[in-house]
């Protein structure tokens, strides 16, 4: 499953701040980021992507405050930095009607929803997007978002994604396994909705669920969804060569090239093709006329960053307060509970594998953005391409800025060159992605679902 081209999709958070943090009071051209609860807001990125002919919106998520930074969460609160953050699946319901073409790619946590209720709203809404939904599976890194949902503690690293293999093949065994093809008649002269020998139970039960089914939703276009996901651990890796479609890695294209390498290896290992799983790389493009103005154009944005937000955020996302730390103090990772591939990425490029608090923010903060002019920034794309990268997903600075300046400036060099689509193709998500049809490939484990012996 080998995409014919470079993929490109959009990475947002609706919230005030996401990966660059704090910019939200500035009036800058292109900054509605205050805007984040405004519908409209969406609605016209949307359109903009679909000019574009951006690939997919994918919807970051968080179910709770990242670790306490100075001994609270006030920084979070007072900054706007992933809180508020209202529902993904929500927001990807309300533009479904307002798109074409987009892949609305929303984030769901196996914390939050018990895999039938997820498999329902998932087949509702690729109903009505007409098969143009994915989903970002996560298992939550914080442990405020786990106390959200009456655990008393965070679950430990490792057994997150034991939890999260039962709950997507639970979904999985929802939406594949209850109807089989051909399942739906719609005889209104016979009144046969559907025939009761093809739709069956599932009748699943595992260490944390117990589900008879059938879902009560009918197949939809795609069935299941087209599956994400983002974690670099070697526990991320494993989950996402067994069932990613798609892998968004958030380190360096030089660490990304060879988490490519890693995730091909795993997915022969569980059964698949080295190419079934397509890799996304995390950057935030700067664009300008000349090298010079996109240069001073990042140091204006990053001037303006909130250093402390950003240094919450990023300690937050591993379970560590920062603040304790001096720059040059080394972090001790060895009970983080999440955003574990990145301290592992920096951590490689020292013989002693100790990372500061300065390595550490820097490696954030500047490793996956990419500054220059279009022409620049697109000579770096083809080569991540070349280094066997399947995909982007274009974070931002400024929304709708950063995005009109890629749209504007960046796809249609991209174009020119043949790495990024000038048209839709036809059909599902699924379809425009891989071109390889509406469902799970056979090789892919959901598939042993659809025509289970009963």
């Amino acid at each position: 499953m080998t995409p014919r081209r470079l993929l490109l999709n959009a990475f947002v958070c609706p919230s005030p701040g996401h990966v660059k943090p704090g910019l939200w009071p500035y009036d800058l051209p292109g900054n509605e980021l205050a805007d984040f609860d405004d519908l409209d807001l969406w609605v016209r990125l949307a359109a903009t992507l679909e000019r574009g002919r951006f690939d997919g919106l994918f919807i970051g998520d968080v179910l709770g405050l990242y670790a306490p930074y100075r001994g609270s969460w006030d920084i979070y609160v007072s900054d706007g930095n992933r809180f508020p953050m209202l529902d993904s699946l929500t927001l990807a319901s309300a533009l479904a009607t307002t798109t074409t073409d987009l892949g609305l790619i929303f984030t769901a946590s196996v914390i939050q929803d018990h895999p039938y209720t997820l498999a329902r709203r998932i087949a509702t809404l690729d109903h009505f997007t007409g098969g143009r939904v994915g989903w970002n599976i996560v298992t939550s890194s914080t442990e405020n978002a786990h106390r959200n949902y009456g655990a008393d503690g965070i679950t430990p690293h490792d057994e997150r994604y034991v939890w999260a293999r039962e709950h997507v093949q639970v979904v999985l065994k929802l939406l594949e396994g209850s109807w089989d093809p051909g399942a739906v008649r719609r005889d209104r002269a016979g009144r046969v909705f559907a025939d009761p020998e093809r739709v069956h139970t599932v009748d699943h039960v595992g260490e944390r669920y117990a589900v008879q089914g059938p879902l009560i939703v009918h197949p939809s276009p795609q069935r299941a969804p087209v599956l994400f996901q983002a974690g670099s651990s070697p526990a991320g890796t494993d989950f996402a060569a067994e069932f990613a479609e798609g892998a968004l890695v958030l380190n360096s294209l030089d660490a990304a090239a060879g988490t490519v390498g890693v995730l091909r290896e795993k997915a022969l290992s569980a059964g698949r093709k080295a190419s079934d799983v397509a890799v996304f790389a995390a950057l935030t493009p700067v664009l300008a006329s000349t090298s010079d103005e996109a240069r001073a154009k990042r140091e204006r944005f990053d001037e303006l960053l909130n250093s402390e937000a950003l240094a919450a955020e990023v300690g937050g996302n591993v379970g560590i307060d920062l603040s304790a730390l001096e720059p040059d103090d080394p972090i001790d990772y060895s009970n983080a509970q999440g955003g574990i591939g990145k301290i592992l990425a920096e951590a490689a490029k020292h013989p002693d594998g100790v990372v500061t608090k300065r390595q550490y923010l820097r490696a954030i903060t500047g490793d996956t953005t990419l500054v220059g002019t279009p022409e620049e920034v697109a000579d770096v794309l083809a080569r991540w391409q070349e280094a066997g990268g399947d995909g982007v997903n274009f974070m931002n600075y400024l929304i709708p800025g950063t995005y009109d300046d890629v749209v504007d400036h960046l796809v249609p060099v991209l174009q020119e060159r043949g790495i990024v689509q000038r048209e839709y193709a036809p059909g599902t998500l699924r379809d425009k992605l891989f071109g390889e049809g509406p469902h799970l490939a056979e090789r892919h484990p959901g598939s042993r679902y659809r025509n289970a012996p009963r």
